[in-house]
């Protein structure tokens, strides 16, 4: 436990460092490559009151970073880190509990490529999930998830900006505790999902 607990800093480091393995993806707008409209500049935790019709779609940065996390572990495994080790960071579970949050509260919600194509569907409201991580290197340093859900409506604007935030520090001898951030992240976004999504 404790090797594993030393590993993990090292495979961070190892992962950050240029020429060592796979650059952290640069993250953009969370609604760059999708809509002309900035994600920085939506009102932030409106009252989403969805139509009948609701859809979800994924930001450019969540392609990203899921790129990143698969080179990552194949580099990784060739230094012979084990999975349990590696799942810790795995940018699935945040993608995962984030559908299932919006579909907790939406049971018929369907993926749609891009806003484009709930447009041609003529979906009441579509939203956009981003995701942004960043490991913390050294002990003292911080471990971030930030989780953001955009709402947009049937005119293709968008109405609302839900962001989620989890946050570990790393202590010596210790793990990032990836996944701790990424769980506290989801719960903040499961209740603010509770509040302001109908």
């Amino acid at each position: 436990m404790r090797a594993g607990r030393l590993l993990l800093p090292c495979l961070v480091l190892c992962l950050s460092i240029g020429g060592c393995g796979p650059q952290p993806p640069q993250y953009r707008d969370p609604l760059a490559d999708l809509s002309s409209a900035r994600g920085v500049t939506v009102p932030e935790n409106v009252a989403v009151q969805a139509g009948p019709t609701v859809a979800l779609t994924f930001g450019s940065n969540v392609e990203r970073f899921l790129k990143y996390q698969d080179d990552g572990n194949a580099y990784a495994a060739s230094l012979g880190f084990g999975k349990k080790l590696l799942d810790q960071g795995n940018p699935q579970h945040l993608v995962d509990g984030t559908v299932e949050i919006l579909r907790r509260r939406y049971p018929r919600i369907k993926t749609v490529d891009d806003l484009a194509s709930a447009a041609s569907q003529r979906v009441a409201t579509t939203f956009v999930i981003d995701i942004q991580t960043k490991a913390g290197m050294y002990p003292g340093d911080h471990t971030t998830v930030d989780l953001v859900v955009i709402a947009f409506n049937a005119e293709q604007k968008p109405t609302s900006r839900i962001a989620a935030r989890g946050a570990t520090q790393i202590r010596p001898y210790e793990s990032p505790r990836i996944r701790e951030a990424h769980d506290q992240a989801l719960t903040d976004l499961s209740g603010k999902a509770d509040r302001l999504l109908n």
